[in-house]
């Protein structure tokens, strides 16, 4: 969505129009822009300057003209202070779209860069020209599937969204998508390094995500119980630490041969 314009756009007036109308008919249209829903453009109609926000055949929508015209006057795109300004404006900033319903693949409008994702059809691909980048608001719960060309994901790993998360995209070709940036409502990591696990709502660590199988502290040589291992203890103090149970409580005797005392695991 922006400001738009093309070289030596010239025609003239098909009709006459009175002040304030808010359309007018060109003898031809060939050379001017097209018009996307959200664009617009500045034509000079003699002395004014007027900003069409629509071509469709050959009549213009436009904001309304303050004095009238004659048919046969000149209609031109000329490189006006309006079409300048519009430009510059278009290239600093964003616009919010119109809603987009979540489809398989969701088609992204060119109404704006920000838009909210309604619906909770998942999908793992995107209909959007090269060169865009855009960020969406999910309204509910749908899955994106990730791929390595058509959606790529951070962590390479699918996502379930959830209402008010936010996503940020660029389209590196037509159809082809990197997500630059998904931040949570809840606040909550996507992905995390910690052993490459899921942490749930009470902060626990998946069992299926441990090395080795593991399902308990005590399949990996630690000791749940507060009992003395005299066995191991020996090596504590002394650069060691053995894959070997250790335990809440350690042998007071390593006070008096200059251990280190452990306490309280």
């Amino acid at each position: 969505m922006g400001v738009k314009f093309t070289n030596n756009a010239y025609t003239t007036l098909a009709s006459t129009i009175s002040a304030s109308a808010t359309s007018f008919d060109l003898t031809s249209a060939a050379t001017f822009p097209t018009l996307a829903a959200g664009d617009w453009t500045y034509v000079s109609l003699t002395d004014e300057v007027v900003k069409v926000t629509a071509i469709s055949g050959v009549t213009c929508t436009c904001d309304a003209v303050s004095g009238g015209h004659s048919a046969g006057i000149a209609i031109e795109l000329r490189m006006t202070a309006e079409l300048l300004n519009a430009f510059a404006e278009d290239l600093e900033a964003g616009y919010k779209g119109g809603d987009i319903a979540s489809a398989s693949p969701t088609v992204i409008d060119t109404d704006g860069d920000y838009f909210d994702v309604t619906g909770t059809t998942s999908f793992a691909a995107f209909t959007v020209a090269a060169n865009r980048h855009f960020v969406l608001q999910f309204d509910g719960a749908l899955t994106m599937t990730h791929h390595a060309t058509n959606l790529d994901l951070p962590g390479e790993a699918n996502i379930t969204t959830a209402a008010g998360d936010v996503a940020e995209f660029f389209s590196t070709g037509a159809d082809t998508v990197q997500c630059l940036n998904y931040t949570k409502a809840s606040g909550k990591p996507i992905v995390t390094d910690f052993v490459n696990a899921d942490i749930n709502g009470s902060a626990a660590i998946a069992t299926s995500k441990l090395s080795g199988a593991a399902t308990s502290i005590a399949s990996h040589g630690l000791s749940t119980s507060a009992t003395t291992d005299t066995t191991n203890a020996s090596n504590i103090g002394s650069g060691t630490l053995p894959d070997a149970r250790l335990n809440a409580t350690m042998n007071p005797s390593l006070t008096t041969t200059g251990k280190a005392l452990v306490m309280g695991f």
